[in-house]
């Protein structure tokens, strides 16, 4: 039985509630936010409808294990690392991972070592199997890999090439792919990690599939990972109190692929396919289709003005001004248009007339695939501490401009997507801070851990004092 279903049924019993939550489910918003009482299962210690729920994951995913998650896919990020390795152990992380997997390194004390994603189109490409390989030669001490596949633009690494790198070397492989939790359900994207050799999988269902906002999945895929562990470190990091509702919605989510995907899925390729054929003329506007990527989710919409008389964020702000669009994200010469099954096709028609209107708008400046100056971010860290001993170091802040050879004491990033620009025990050299002005100015969200830029807190230390 479906959990929306049996909760239907319960409420129908009349059961009065002297027990939390304090507002006694009345109101519409508050029908189904529930307790842990007698019928209603229990999240880490399930033999109801949420192991049937689970039961259902399970069979739909083909995985070894499946745990739903309702404080995102951060915490089934904080879950893995820790349950991957021991604390002090080295790790290998591509460098544009989620702020999330950092929080991890750190409160884990791990020595990471980084991937550095390939530049395609001044975004994060694709991991290379070959540079895996080549880290974990040099470093044997390394006990675990975490890669995001696809990335925040829907770029898709080789996880296969990948997996057997690190099973090679003994390395446990984590993929956040919480943008590919529809991967599963349809040829016309890429295949999801699950089926690539990944040891952890860990999805956000509310990203690209129809769950509550804050819901996910962690798949466990091989025999490599210790299941009871897995169980003990997401008790360790995720609410004692998890939400019925946005379990129930996880819940629907599934049951609804399960029964109506197929058609779902048929009709959303229908739709993207248009898309892709109606804007393939745009003058100005030029739509990535995954060009020099291993692999890409089309369902992803990067929208590029490179080359054109304005920015990025100057596109996200006509769109939501002028046409009643909210894109995902902006960056300094794209807009990422996040796409699912629930889209319609009045919707995917608002958006191309708008650009093509805007196209029409728009003065060519150079050349469209020049990407010498798209403002890539991602920088190969000089590190001088641990994340872990940074935080245990006094600070003082200072301008970001005179924070050059200074060491980093906070995360500093654009949001979205939360990837670390730099991040703490970290240098801040002349070319990050000359980025994250550059981004600045051009009106990308870029945030840190003080929520005081352009000042910055840096560690109360010079660059002299590093780490070995």
């Amino acid at each position: 039985m479906k959990m929306y279903d049996y909760f239907e049924n319960y409420l129908k019993k009349d059961i009065y509630p002297f027990h939390m939550p304090g507002n006694k489910r009345v109101g519409e918003l508050n029908r189904f936010d529930f307790t842990e009482v007698e019928g209603l299962d229990n999240l880490y210690h399930p033999n109801g409808i949420i192991q049937q729920s689970l039961h259902r994951i399970k069979s739909l995913y083909q995985t070894k294990e499946s745990f739903i998650l309702v404080n995102g896919s951060t915490v089934g990020l904080l879950t893995a690392i820790t349950s991957a390795t021991v604390k002090g152990d080295s790790i290998l992380v591509a460098r544009n991972c989620h702020k999330a997997v950092y929080n991890g390194i750190e409160l884990w004390d791990l020595s990471p070592t980084y991937l550095m994603p390939e530049n395609i189109f001044g975004f994060c490409g694709s991991i290379d199997p070959v540079a895996v390989e080549n880290a974990l030669e040099k470093d044997k001490s390394i006990t675990a890999c975490v890669i995001t596949s696809p990335t925040y633009e829907g770029v898709v690494s080789d996880v296969e090439g990948i997996a057997k790198v690190c099973h090679r070397h003994n390395v446990t492989l984590i993929v956040d792919e919480a943008h590919g939790s529809h991967f599963n359900f349809s040829d016309y994207f890429p295949c999801s990690a699950i089926n690539l050799g990944a040891d952890i999988v860990v999805q956000s269902t509310h990203k690209t599939l129809t769950s509550l906002t804050g819901t996910g999945l962690l798949h466990i895929c091989t025999d490599r990972v210790d299941v009871d562990l897995v169980k003990k470190r997401l008790q360790m990091f995720q609410t004692s109190s998890p939400n019925y509702t946005m379990m129930a919605s996880v819940d629907n989510c599934i049951c609804d692929v399960i029964e109506n995907g197929e058609k779902l899925f048929a009709d959303y390729e229908k739709r993207l396919e248009n898309f892709y054929e109606k804007c393939r003329n745009l003058k100005n506007i030029q739509i990535y289709k995954g060009e020099n990527a291993f692999d890409f989710d089309r369902g992803k919409l990067i929208i590029s003005v490179l080359g054109t008389n304005i920015t990025g964020t100057q596109l996200q702000s006509i769109l939501r001004e002028d046409f009643r669009i909210e894109t995902e994200m902006a960056s300094s010469h794209y807009v990422v248009a996040m796409t699912s099954i629930m889209d319609t096709d009045k919707g995917f028609e608002r958006l191309i007339n708008a650009l093509w209107g805007i196209d029409k708008r728009l003065v060519k400046q150079s050349k469209i695939d020049d990407t010498e100056n798209c403002s890539f971010p991602y920088i190969k860290p000089k590190t001088s501490l641990k994340a872990y001993d940074a935080e245990n170091i006094a600070g003082e802040e200072v301008a970001l401009k005179n924070s050059v050879g200074r060491i980093s004491k906070e995360y500093i990033y654009a949001y979205p997507p939360g990837i670390p620009i730099v991040a703490p025990g970290e240098e801040i050299t002349q070319e990050i801070a000359q980025k994250v002005t550059e981004m600045m100015s051009m009106g990308v969200n870029v945030a840190s851990d003080s929520n005081k830029l352009p000042i910055v807190t840096v560690c109360a230390i010079d660059t002299g004092d590093k780490m070995g």
